[in-house]
């Protein structure tokens, strides 16, 4: 179950688009721009970046569920400490922030993520950060990723950053399935009897063209991305 610090029923209980300002409602318009501007891999990052610069967090992450649902699996990382958030990087439906969002379908935030033993990756702890959130991407009644923040210091309000999470996550989640089709026509291209696509988004480029400017790709950081046992964007996990 998840830690006491944790607000598992945010987003449930409270509107959204309700409470969004001027400034949310145009941070939205920003991202649902750069995610249906040009190629939805590039947009999907850019979007994950305008994301925490606008809420000042250190660090975002996207992650995307697996072909049948019940794992998540990390498919961009934009910001800091890129290391320690790849000690792990896939999750089991109810296990660890990720694979929470999954099962419950619902956001999760902590203020003490120091204590939060929900939270599974020790590195991050390790690098003083005090808060994170964690909001689910929704396709239609199913989860399909979630949206994960972190901030090293203390922030004043993690319900209003969950809301505009929400709120962002829905055109990301349009770009996701933009993105998850482009690879099914790839897949239809080489066979005529194709599987699964595979995980999240399937690799589409080398990951040197995803560097430092970038803010250093997962698959460069990561030492179990060269295994070669999944194909996602940005490389292998």
């Amino acid at each position: 179950m998840p830690g006491e610090t944790m607000r598992t029923q945010l987003v449930d209980q409270v509107d959204p688009v309700a409470q969004a300002s001027r400034a949310d409602l145009a941070l939205v318009g920003e991202i649902a721009a750069l995610v249906n501007t040009g190629d939805p891999f590039d947009g999907l990052d850019a979007a994950l970046r305008r994301l925490r610069e606008h809420n000042g967090a250190e660090a975002a992450e996207l992650f995307l569920t697996d072909p049948s649902g019940q794992e998540m699996f990390l498919v961009s990382h934009q910001g800091a400490d890129v290391e320690a958030f790849c000690q792990r990087e896939r999750f089991r439906s109810g296990e660890g922030f990720p694979g929470i969002a999954l099962r419950a379908a619902t956001a999760l935030w902590t203020a003490s993520l120091p204590s939060e033993t929900d939270f599974l990756r020790s590195r991050v702890k390790a690098r003083h950060y005090q808060g994170a959130i964690c909001v689910p991407i929704r396709r239609g009644d199913s989860v399909s990723g979630c949206l994960l923040l972190a901030w090293r210091a203390p922030v004043g309000d993690l319900e209003h950053a969950v809301r505009l999470t929400t709120l962002a996550s829905r055109p990301i989640a349009a770009a996701v399935e933009v993105a998850r089709a482009q690879i099914r026509i790839q897949e239809l291209r080489r066979s005529p009897t194709p599987g699964p696509v595979p995980v999240a988004l399937a690799v589409r480029r080398t990951a040197p063209a995803r560097t430092e400017s970038r803010a250093r790709s997962v698959f460069e950081e990561c030492p179990a991305r060269s295994t070669g046992r999944i194909q996602i964007h940005g490389g292998r996990a």
